[in-house]
């Protein structure tokens, strides 16, 4: 956002949209922010180049104005693929959302694109080290975007788009999914009813494949149907995405909660496991503006 030789970049386990991130409780970007820049928290002394208030506390402004990555997301120099975890506990779930809608062409890039890749049960670490097939669709995804960028590679599909469809006994899920540079060879919907990063393998998310109907791509999932794990997805707790995947890449929509693109302040709230490696009391939520 900052650099007009960028001609390319792939952002990975990384959004922005920060001080909204931080409401969200145990979120490890806030818990990170409190304990570890303040010196002073034994003694309750403010120390210079250190936070004893997120609201209000200079240093803390500062950092936000100038580290948070939404503040350089309009000006983008080249193509940006952004790959992140549903479950990333540092950049909780809307924030990719609000990062996404921000980012824009600075102007100097014809080739100007922006795309996501959500890994669905997918945490900081983004996909399973140990899973072959997920390392080898992360790096397919990867090199695709830089001959894209480089090399005039294949396009890249467009970003679905979803619509949520209730009728008395069940959802059906209307996807959008256009074309890039080769035909789609598979569409599917993943849903679940909670964000739990708290397992060490997280299986709240399942999936359907989604039809081509002549017009777009539709599935359904009953009102009640248990996912992988959390209680029964009803239309007041679905969260949901589409994937799509053709010869070279696997891209995603954005995340959806209930029947719109999931916001800070909707009333959605992740559980977040505990910052690793130390004892800290999980802190509350800074409650600036509220």
């Amino acid at each position: 956002g900052v650099d007009d030789r960028v001609k390319g970049a792939v952002g990975i386990a990384v959004a922005g949209d920060w001080r909204n991130v931080a409401k969200y409780r145990g979120a490890w970007l806030y818990h990170g922010l409190y304990y570890y820049t303040r010196d002073g928290l034994p003694s309750g002394q403010d120390h210079l180049n250190t936070i004893s208030n997120f609201c209000t506390d200079p240093t803390a402004t500062t950092f936000l104005n100038y580290f948070d990555p939404i503040s350089y997301a309009p000006t983008q120099h080249g193509p940006l693929l952004t790959i992140l975890g549903t479950h990333d506990q540092f950049f909780t779930a809307p924030a990719i959302n609000s990062t996404y809608s921000r980012i824009a062409s600075a102007g100097t890039s014809q080739r100007f694109l922006k795309r996501i890749m959500m890994k669905p049960n997918g945490k900081h670490g983004v996909v399973d080290e140990n899973s072959y097939s997920e390392l080898l669709e992360l790096i397919q995804n990867i090199d695709s975007w830089f001959q894209y960028c480089f090399n005039n590679g294949s396009r890249p599909p467009g970003t679905p788009t979803v619509r949520i469809e209730v009728l008395a006994t069940r959802m059906v899920f209307h996807v959008t999914a256009p074309i890039g540079g080769s035909a789609l060879n598979q569409v599917k919907l993943y849903y679940a009813s909670q964000i739990d990063t708290r397992p060490s393998t997280v299986h709240d998310f399942g999936s359907i494949s989604l039809s081509w109907n002549g017009v777009e791509y539709v599935g359904t999932i009953p009102i009640g149907r248990l996912p992988p794990a959390g209680p029964p997805v009803t239309p007041d707790n679905i969260i949901y995405l589409a994937s799509v995947k053709d010869a070279h890449y696997t891209l995603t929509s954005k995340l959806y909660y209930r029947s719109q693109v999931m916001t800070f302040g909707q009333g959605f709230v992740p559980i977040i496991e505990h910052y690793p490696g130390d004892t800290f009391p999980v802190p509350a939520p800074p409650s600036c503006g509220r």
